[in-house]
């Protein structure tokens, strides 16, 4: 998912964002509606819409992960209700993602390196890789050897399916999501490749960075992943009413009170995970 929009109103934040075939409007709501077929969740005023489609301001191709939870839980009631955006409006946010989508010219992002065995004969490739070249490879062949990889995607069998993974492949560089992102994601899951690929295409998953830098932090590295989650997901039910009581922030002079090794043994019943980019030194919490 990408951030093709986001601005402040008066009912807080409002993101525009391009999820692959499906286009979301959101900030603080109660629930999802389809409109048109297309579901919307949309706290700003009409005009407020207009005037975002309309809008030049740069456009963010940065996954989305901070606000994934606000279309995939239940809010506190009492928010401000959906208001329903009419068809020519409609029209108007699928012109502008679309156009955005026609423009993007980025090469992919993140690749996999590949030994596989042929006809006797070992070949490196590097996916994705061209459908038609990767076909006059192939020939007719279904799964191939895979003598030897390097890449994110856990290559867990010896025989695979090749023309699979370069698709997946092509589709989550279609995301927008930068190298770092997907391996974390991948190393975070316990699922096998081509499973954590569809919950990645699906957008089935939460994803914080960290950084690198450790030796700047007040808090230890389990306290800070913990400290970052709640702050993104609210993700401890007991900690609700201070977020709500702070505009979903958590005051700095509760942060000290707040045993938050106890919170990260929740975070991590709750599934999730805290993982470390070896080639960056980037740590990432997940949740796949």
């Amino acid at each position: 998912m990408k951030i093709l929009k986001e601005m402040e109103t008066g009912y807080g934040k409002w993101i525009l964002a391009d999820m692959g075939d499906e286009f979301y409007g959101y900030g603080t709501p109660t629930d999802f509606k389809s409109i048109y077929g297309l579901p919307v969740n949309q706290c700003g005023s009409r005009a407020e819409v207009i005037e975002s489609l309309s809008s030049s301001a740069s456009c963010c191709k940065k996954m989305l992960s901070k606000y994934q939870m606000e279309f995939k839980r239940s809010f506190s009631e009492g928010w401000k209700q959906l208001m329903h955006i009419e068809e020519k409006e409609l029209e108007m946010l699928l012109t502008f993602a679309r156009t955005l989508r026609e423009n993007e010219t980025e090469a992919a992002s993140v690749r996999e390196s590949l030994t596989i065995k042929l006809n006797g004969r070992m070949h490196k490739i590097c996916i994705p890789i061209d459908e038609s070249q990767l076909n006059e490879l192939l020939g007719d062949q279904r799964s191939v050897f895979v003598a030897d990889w390097e890449g994110p995607y856990p290559i867990l069998d010896d025989y695979v399916d090749i023309r699979k993974i370069n698709q997946d492949f092509r589709e989550i560089n279609a995301q927008g999501l930068e190298e770092g992102e997907v391996r974390a994601l991948f190393q975070a899951s316990d699922l096998s490749g081509e499973e954590t690929a569809e919950k990645i295409l699906k957008g089935e998953y939460f994803l914080l960075e960290l950084g690198a830098d450790t030796d700047s932090w007040t808090m230890g590295l389990k306290q800070k992943a913990a400290l970052a989650i709640c702050s993104s997901y609210q993700a401890i039910p007991a900690l609700a009413e201070a977020f709500e009581a702070n505009g979903g922030e958590i005051p700095d002079e509760l942060i000290g009170y707040i045993a938050w090794d106890r919170v990260w043994r929740e975070c991590v019943l709750a599934g999730w995970k805290l993982v470390r980019d070896n080639r960056t030194g980037t740590y990432w919490v997940c949740n796949i």
